[in-house]
């Protein structure tokens, strides 16, 4: 199996006809609230989420194997999320760190403008047998430790039907801590199944899935 690393990913992309780069979000710039700030950051992945679901970048993160597709490993597509997000952040000149360590373990991203400004970000595949727990202990625990307040938890699914079936308990697991906890925890999903071709698809996915377009 091919490994995606820090030093190929670029490689691998250019092979398969993909930019690792997509386009700077538009953006009110610099922001000047948390609630902003949160906002960029959803905006961010509504960014990766159309390059993966909508310009074949579902293809860096999965694995074709006999039996099918497969996803990589979870620290294979952090190390392609990473990819994707450094140069939008580089442009706005956001602190991008990967598997900081916090109080209470190492989180998968925390993207911050100075001591202000903080979003942690969780990442999981969808056949976790931590996938609810990510976003009902992880993540809440992450945020107690680093005294922030938003949080992004991200399932990463392999079909529609898949994240259909999860979604709703996420979010209400979600919700449920965004009260018990004060937080504000948003569940973001992204799908790396390979999307049919226009010519024979049979539905049109919500525009707004994607942010301003």
């Amino acid at each position: 199996m091919e490994r995606i690393e820090s030093d190929n990913v670029e490689s691998i992309a250019s092979a398969l006809g993909v930019s690792v780069q997509p386009p700077v979000l538009n953006s009110t710039w610099p922001v000047d609230s948390e609630v902003a700030f949160f906002n960029t950051v959803l905006g961010l992945f509504q960014e990766i989420r159309h390059v993966i679901e909508q310009d074949d970048g579902h293809r860096l993160l999965v694995n074709r194997v006999r039996a099918g597709t497969r996803l990589r490993s979870e620290q294979e597509i952090q190390i392609a999320l990473k990819h994707w997000l450094r140069p939008m952040c580089r442009a706005l000149d956001i602190d991008l760190n990967r598997e900081p360590l916090s109080g209470r373990g190492y989180l998968d991203f925390k993207l911050s403008v100075g001591r202000k400004f903080r979003c942690l970000v969780e990442i999981k595949l969808f056949n976790s047998a931590k996938l609810e727990d990510g976003v009902g202990i992880q993540l809440p625990l992450y945020l107690m430790a680093d005294r922030a307040k938003y949080g992004v938890y991200i399932p990463i699914f392999l079909s529609s039907v898949d994240r259909d079936a999860a979604m709703p308990e996420l979010r209400e697991l979600a919700f449920r801590r965004n009260i018990s906890h004060q937080v504000a925890i948003e569940v973001f999903d992204i799908c790396a199944a390979k999307p049919p071709s226009a010519s024979k698809a049979d539905s049109v996915e919500r525009r707004s899935r994607y942010g301003d377009m």
